[in-house]
């Protein structure tokens, strides 16, 4: 979805690329623990989460 809205340029590029995931969470399409990994993983919470700060 957010793809078809990039694409025909309904919703500026940046607002569709920060919402479109939140979208995906606060549906429950992903879960919370599949779309941020554990630290094991190598995937910083803190990195992700900052441009949303």
């Amino acid at each position: 979805m957010v793809y078809g809205l990039i694409a025909t340029e309904r919703v500026n590029r940046m607002v569709a690329t920060l919402v479109g995931p939140d979208l995906v969470l606060l549906l429950r399409l992903v879960s919370a623990a599949d779309a941020f990994p554990s630290e094991k993983s190598g995937i910083d919470r803190k990195v992700i989460l900052l441009p949303r700060a």
